[in-house]
């Protein structure tokens, strides 16, 4: 018998042998010495497989996982656009379902997550270019949903992957972000936008720090106090306008008189007088929020006070011009009213004198009507006079439909905008909730069918912390709270009947309207939502994502050269910055899923682990994390995809685990025959035929 290729038994060797067998005996674990055994190893990572126009079905994209030596796999379906097939996880029937689960089983892989596409779901906030619409949020929710139910059928459960980008905010914006660290560019406080929000509408209105206002100058005391209109008996007059709103009613005597308690609204009520210049008209002076915010300030009041302030002033000149026009057509309309009432009593005076007169002398009459009339209105001949009076009724009916049309519109728009004032909202507390209960939402969802099909894992939501200059939401304190917050608007949903109106709206009276939570459980504790909530929200960790801070990350300067710290020594910091972010997330039990992925910080890439300047911290974190107990760990990289898992292994110093020579690193085995130089793949020496004789075409004969 021929025993070809076994070295060792039959010593029958040469040099084009590849040598793919080797001696069986002595194969053991052999972890080199300074080493230990990975935290992270080969099956706890795994990678990102897609379906999608340019990649094919699962069942494709997983094989070619599967050959790579994969053993987790995250799925992200991938849309067409264009109204193209592909890329829509409706597009797998139960059948296929089945088929997704099967193949994983069958080859011994865990399918983690479900990875919900950007391009589907870029926030869960419902904010669209037009402004926050509930039409977009629960789209949103319904989007998210068919991918839960997917997860249900095709994976066992797990993770369900969102982005979050809730709301447009500056670097330095976030009450969250530390600016002696961090900011989105060199003056960007000074160019700063500040947000607010109409709830009733969702649109968003802006001040910069820039903007600037007209406003009347009030006449001052001499100790500098505002001089009110007073009435006889010395009062300050209240504006009804304001007075009467369902909002401030309650803060006024029956007298009509402000109740002491509510003095600090006083510039809102009271009428101030305004100073004139020389020629009779209201002075009036250019204020610019930044000037405004640093002497408010001063005054002690916080940003959001002032904020608010200056919106109320720069609206307020809104509401003048509005009422201003309303009020003067008002003073037409109650003139035209009691003119219309004279005319109607002339029309029916002259109605019984032209009675009383033949035809061919009513000419008489006209002239009794002129000595009566200004010498500028002249009653034409060919009408008789009650002809003419009636003309002149009719013209008073259309005037106090103008007058009256014109008036209620000022008060209408001046309404609206009173309303606006006092319903208005910071965009980050309006938005964090919107996106909070949209979570929630899903949060409960996700736990409904767990419990209803049963599958091997729970499912979860997972908001995935996306590129800093994309919104609120990506950085880990932002993540952190809108986690915590969605937790408790799950718990309130399933404890509680009746719930805020998730949509944000106010009542008349500025407090939430309240609505019935379809998702209330009867019976259930808030111990036992808490536990249901901590189990169905929490956090995907994108370690490159997080690394893009880096870029915002100020340099530490020397205050007595004003030299900047080397690269070195700030990226250290970074590090350092880096880890207690994870830390904190992990203390609050948030991170339910890892995106492993390196990044130098400066731009959107999708590096292996171990390739970029955050290779260090990356792994310390992912380390980290597996030993608090997160399982869901999969490679997010990039590029050659035989290296995406054996590159994201080596970093975390996984060894191969060889026949014969027990634990083999990845580096001498990537690239080559485990662990040996492969022979060339052409003859050399003795074997190499002569070149006395070549092909035309100087191909080898090899």
């Amino acid at each position: 018998m021929a025993i070809f290729n076994t070295i060792s038994s039959a010593g029958y060797a040469h040099s084009m042998d590849r040598a793919y067998f080797v001696n069986e005996q002595n194969s053991q674990e052999v972890i080199p010495e300074g080493k230990k055994k990975p935290v992270v190893g080969v099956k706890d990572i795994g990678m990102t497989v897609i379906d999608g126009p340019n990649a094919g079905r699962f069942s494709q994209s997983i094989t070619a996982a599967l050959r790579s030596g994969a053993s987790r796999l995250e799925l992200q379906p991938i849309p067409a656009g264009g109204g193209s097939s592909g890329g829509d996880v409706d597009e797998y029937g139960y059948e296929e379902r089945q088929e997704i689960k099967d193949l994983a089983k069958i080859n011994e892989v865990e399918l983690t997550s479900v990875h919900v596409h950007h391009s589907t779901v870029a926030n869960l906030s419902g904010m669209s270019r037009e402004g926050f619409s509930e039409h977009q949020r629960y789209t949103i929710i319904d989007e998210v949903k068919r991918h839960i139910d997917f997860a249900a059928d095709a994976i066992d459960g797990g993770s369900i992957v969102v982005h979050t980008a809730e709301f447009p905010r500056a670097i330095g914006e976030s009450r969250h972000i530390d600016k002696r660290y961090f900011e989105g560019f060199p003056g960007e406080e000074k160019e700063r936008i500040h947000s607010l929000i109409n709830p009733q509408t969702g649109q968003i209105v802006n001040i910069r720090e820039d903007q600037e206002v007209w406003v009347p100058v009030p006449e001052k005391d001499e100790k500098g106090r505002i001089k009110w209109l007073t009435d006889e008996q010395g009062r300050p007059v209240v504006d009804e306008f304001w007075r009467t709103h369902p909002a401030h009613t309650h803060k006024f005597n029956e007298d009509g008189t402000l109740k002491p308690e509510y003095a600090a609204d006083s510039k809102l009520f009271y009428i101030p007088t305004l100073k004139y210049d020389l020629q009779g008209n209201i002075r009036t002076e250019k204020q610019s929020f930044k000037l405004f915010k640093e002497q408010e300030e001063n005054r002690g009041k916080d940003e959001r006070e002032v904020l608010k302030d200056f919106f109320l002033r720069q609206q307020q000149a809104e509401i003048t011009s509005a009422l201003g026009q309303a009020r003067q057509f008002e003073v037409y309309y109650y003139k035209g009213i009691e003119r219309r009432k004279r005319l109607m009593e002339a029309l029916d005076y002259w109605k019984q004198r032209e009675k009383d007169y033949p035809p061919e002398e009513k000419w008489r009459l006209r002239r009794q009507l002129a000595d009566h009339l200004p010498p500028d209105i002249v009653v034409p001949e060919e009408k008789s006079v009650t002809e003419y009076l009636t003309d002149l009724l009719n013209d008073n009916t259309r005037e106090l439909s103008y007058g009256r049309e014109t008036s209620t519109s000022g008060r209408t728009r001046a309404r609206m905008i009173q309303d606006m004032i006092q319903k208005v909202q910071f965009l980050e507390d309006y938005a964090v909730k919107k996106s909070a209960n949209s979570l929630a939402e899903l949060g409960a969802y996700a736990m409904k069918i767990t419990d209803e099909k049963q599958p091997k894992k729970d499912i979860y939501i997972t908001p995935e912390n996306m590129l800093p200059e994309m919104g609120w939401g990506t950085h880990p304190r932002e993540l952190l709270e809108l986690i915590t917050t969605a937790r408790e608007k799950m718990i309130e949903r399933l404890t509680s009947p009746e719930i805020p109106d998730p949509s944000g709206k106010l009542g008349d009276d500025g407090k939430p309207l309240m609505v019935k939570s379809n998702d209330y459980l009867p019976g259930m504790t808030k111990e036992q939502a808490k536990q249901e909530a901590e189990t169905h929200i929490k956090a995907t960790l994108d370690t490159s994502h997080l690394g893009q801070w880096y870029k915002h990350f100020k340099y530490e300067v020397d205050p007595r050269t004003g030299g900047k710290e080397s690269e070195e020594s700030r990226l250290k910091r970074f590090h350092k910055w880096y880890m207690e972010e994870v830390e904190n997330l992990s203390k609050h039990n948030v991170v339910g899923n890892i995106h492993v992925v390196d990044t130098f910080g400066r731009s959107h890439v999708h590096l292996t682990a171990g390739k970029g300047p955050m290779a260090d911290v990356v792994i310390q974190a992912v380390e980290y994390l597996k030993e608090k107990g997160v399982k869901s760990i999969s490679s997010e990289a990039s590029g050659d995809i035989r290296e995406i898992m054996t590159g994201t292994w080596r970093a975390f110093g996984s060894n191969i685990y060889s026949v014969g020579r027990g634990t083999v690193p990845f580096g001498a085995m990537e690239r080559s025959y485990f662990g040996r130089n492969p022979p060339p793949s052409y003859v050399f020496g003795a074997y190499s035929p002569s070149e006395d004789w070549t092909l035309w075409s100087g191909v080898p004969f090899e």
